[in-house]
């Protein structure tokens, strides 16, 4: 008799597919809720998430949404230079749309960084419109899967020229 494990994810043609849950958390919760749960927050993130109310996600505690992580190889070939440009054009193609920024505090919560690496990823960015910090740099959240804990930081739009094939960028799926 063959054992089968059940993820709280599915893959399809190398698309990952889950569903988070919004609770509707102002930047501090989230930062001490994710404190609890031994997942790191970097400066970066904590500038982004606390002295603003960042989220706009009124009405939306208890409404599901369908995230997907898209590879970057998917997006630009494997080896390729992938830009910020070429994954909102690529998503654009497939009908995605930018998700809330809350949904990098939901995978946080909701995965482990041995559930992200087993998706395939070491590192996910959060496709959500980017956010422009104190010092006016356009900022995404980034989930960060290399160590034994997550770690959840924010990063400068950029260019990424190592294995795309591990990097991971996350969007909302239109119902």
């Amino acid at each position: 008799m063959q054992s089968s494990v059940s993820y709280p994810w599915k893959e399809f043609y190398d698309e990952v597919f889950f569903r988070v849950t919004f609770k509707v958390l102002e930047g501090k919760e989230w930062v001490d809720s994710l404190k609890k749960r031994d997942i790191g927050v970097g400066e970066s993130a904590y500038d982004l998430l606390v002295p603003k109310k960042l989220f706009s996600t009124e009405g939306k505690k208890g409404i599901k949404s369908k995230i997907i992580l898209l590879r970057g190889s998917q997006l630009c070939g494997v080896g390729n230079k992938i830009s910020v440009w070429k994954i909102l054009v690529g998503a654009s193609k497939r009908g995605l749309i930018h998700p809330n920024p809350e949904i990098a505090c939901l995978i946080c919560q909701n995965f482990t960084s041995k559930d992200i690496r087993q998706m395939g990823f070491d590192v996910v960015y959060i496709m959500h419109s980017s956010i422009v910090d104190s010092e006016e740099d356009r900022m995404r959240f980034v989930v960060n899967a290399h160590g034994e804990d997550l770690f959840l930081n924010a990063s400068m739009e950029k260019e990424w020229t190592q294995r795309t094939d591990k990097i991971g960028f996350a969007f909302e799926v239109p119902e």
